[in-house]
């Protein structure tokens, strides 16, 4: 019977962490407390590519033109902090690592940076914002354009109402120029209200992707 080794458990153990990591779509990075890469999955090399100037046997110190301390302390927003590189745009979020039970100390054994690719989720987000803005004005726009639509069928009424009393024939041209711009303005205004109704069906068709939390 072949004897399994405490080597051959961990290195077993340590495949299967790779493995798992590989499978992740998202860069994940363990750094040492000297801010040294550890390990790293395809995701996070391909980011470390984009956003630093770094060599493996190197200390990791920015990312983006942002300091890892940085990077390492929770922002504001209390979510994640966001890197903007060319036409690609990261969220970073940092976990300190514990080997100790009640270990208090951030990142006394380490660090685990997560680094998630939202270049798509901002273009999707931008573009319903758009829509948005589009709504709204076309919301507003209809608001108007109707009101116009009750004044013009008023004149465009009386104006053919008049037009069948006995008029001189230079009043009765009046009357057929003030109907032809009446029916003028209609058209202008039906082509706001289809505005409108697209800014509408535009929007109802867009959708948002919530953004990923990482907890200490």
């Amino acid at each position: 019977m072949q004897r399994v080794t405490l080597n051959d458990q961990l290195a077993a153990y340590a495949a299967r962490v790779r493995a798992i990591m590989n499978t992740v779509p998202d860069g994940i990075l363990l750094l040492d407390t000297n801010l040294r890469v550890v390990l790293s999955n395809p995701g996070a090399d391909k980011a470390l590519a984009l956003l630093a100037s770094w060599l493996p046997e190197q200390r990791l110190l920015a990312l983006a033109g942002q300091s890892i301390e940085a990077l390492l302390q929770t922002p504001d927003s209390g979510l994640a902090h966001e890197l903007t590189h060319a036409d690609h745009v990261f969220e970073v979020m940092a976990c300190p690592l514990h080997s100790a039970p009640g270990d208090a100390t951030p990142g006394a054994d380490g660090w685990v940076l997560i680094l998630r690719d939202v270049t798509q989720e901002h273009a999707v987000l931008s573009r319903v914002q758009q829509q948005e803005h589009l709504a709204a004005i076309g919301q507003l726009a209809a608001g108007i354009a109707h009101d116009f639509k009750n004044i013009i069928s008023v004149i465009t009424l009386y104006s053919q109402i008049l037009m069948r009393a006995p008029l001189a024939e230079r009043d009765r041209q009046r009357l057929v120029t003030m109907s032809q711009q009446a029916n003028h303005a209609s058209r202008l205004i039906q082509q706001i209200l289809d505005f409108s109704r697209r800014s509408a069906m535009e929007r109802s068709s867009g959708w948002t992707m919530g953004p990923k939390v990482c907890k200490a």
